[in-house]
């Protein structure tokens, strides 16, 4: 399954930014998008910059090709957008996917 990645925070931007080259690190031919329209492996939205797009019927139609990652805060506020449950967690990181739903901390991927 593809990946959606989203993030209200700016603060996130620098921890994704990382998270993408260690990705391309890993696999040099994975298409990584910052566009929700673009063919990608990985989409990853800043939800408040592209709040037009995330209501567009096409977008959460699409949802379900999906896995769904949460970096930073603000779920709560987007959880009925991305039509996931909401989670309680201490970590700065929700992954969904079909098997169950993971927390986190986004750093702990490096150590």
């Amino acid at each position: 399954k593809k990946l959606l990645v989203c993030y209200e925070n700016e603060h996130v931007e620098k921890l994704l930014f990382y998270l993408v080259q260690v990705w391309k690190n890993t696999d040099p031919f994975l298409r990584i998008s910052f566009e929700p329209d673009e063919e990608a492996d990985i989409v990853i939205l800043n939800m408040r910059a592209n709040e037009k797009t995330v209501h567009a019927k096409s977008f959460t139609d699409a949802l379900y090709s999906y896995d769904v990652m949460w970096a930073g805060e603000g779920f709560a506020d987007h959880a009925y957008v991305l039509r996931k449950r909401m989670v309680a967690h201490d970590g700065s990181l929700i992954v969904f996917q079909e098997n169950g739903v993971q927390c986190g901390s986004l750093l702990s991927i490096y150590e």
